[in-house]
């Protein structure tokens, strides 16, 4: 696995383009070089966008990604996708004045979206170990720390649940505050399977949800369109395509990411449905 180089300069633009690098003016050169055939790299790169976009996504439980619209190139008489994507730590949210998005990357796919040329080693964060299986905290001692801490304080907790939550049993706990997923067990050494709520099915470039605002039908909606073909890509990215389609089908919610005033996570991150808790970031609230 190689580690990606962060790209420098001014944001991507967000139009694909389909560029041929070996055309000449010569009639009889470009009668020898094979041309992208435009209608059908169109296609394989917006389900490559939702693929591997999403993928990174959910490869990433501590991290903001931000993915760009995909290139296509043609690289040694085979197309070659070029995917743009900026990444912060979870919690950074609304303090964009003094925490940027640290860094922008690209990930080179082949053509049809079945290997990566280089895949993306992103650092921990305050977040890494609790969700790999490190325990560092009591409820206790969460509940005393969210008690004294000053209502205007916007805090980020990850939370295990003891028994994992039926796709039922979501829709009547309050999830306004909910904003991420992991649908396996928070376990040592094995990263969970995650999905973070998105802005809606269609424009994460998915097939058609129930509902746009199901965290439940956005990942089954993703995994759906996952085919054997993938499998090698996604498993570049750390991500096991057996066990995707397991999490999809059981749908269950092992733990979740949790966005709100301290009072707020004090209820969700405490009490006897909780297996652990960790606070992760605490930033004044919705500072601009």
């Amino acid at each position: 696995m190689v580690a990606l180089s962060p790209i420098k300069g001014p944001t991507l633009g967000a139009v694909l383009a389909l560029t041929c690098l070996s055309c000449t003016a010569a009639a009889s050169t470009q009668a020898q070089t094979p041309r992208i055939n435009e209608s059908a790299s169109q296609s394989d790169a917006q389900r490559i966008r939702a693929v591997i976009g999403n993928a990174i996504m959910a490869a990433n439980p501590e991290y903001y990604i931000e993915v760009d619209d995909p290139s296509l190139t043609e690289k040694n008489s085979a197309n070659e996708l070029r995917l743009p994507f900026s990444v912060k730590p979870l919690g950074f949210e609304g303090i964009t004045k003094t925490v940027p998005w640290l860094k922008r990357y690209e990930v080179s796919v082949n053509g049809t979206g079945t290997s990566i040329r280089s895949a993306p080693q992103l650092p921990a964060t305050a977040m890494t170990g609790f969700i790999q299986g490190v325990r560092n905290r009591t409820e206790l001692s969460i509940d005393k720390t969210l008690a004294r801490m000053p209502q205007s304080l916007r805090v980020f907790a990850v939370v295990e649940l003891k028994d994992p939550l039926h796709p039922s049993d979501l829709k009547k706990v309050p999830t306004g505050f909910i904003t991420d997923v992991f649908f396996s067990p928070l376990v040592s050494g094995r990263r969970p399977v995650f999905w973070r709520m998105g802005p809606g099915c269609e424009s994460m470039f998915l097939p058609p949800c129930k509902s746009d605002t199901d965290v439940v039908a956005q990942f089954k909606s993703w995994v759906g369109m996952l085919q054997p073909s993938d499998g090698k890509a996604l498993a570049q990215l750390g991500l096991d395509l057996g066990l995707l389609r397991m999490a999809a089908t059981d749908s269950k919610i092992y733990g979740f990411v949790i966005d709100g005033p301290p009072e707020t996570v004090r209820a969700y991150a405490t009490g006897p449905d909780v297996k652990a808790a960790e606070i992760f970031q605490a930033i004044p609230e919705y500072r601009k």
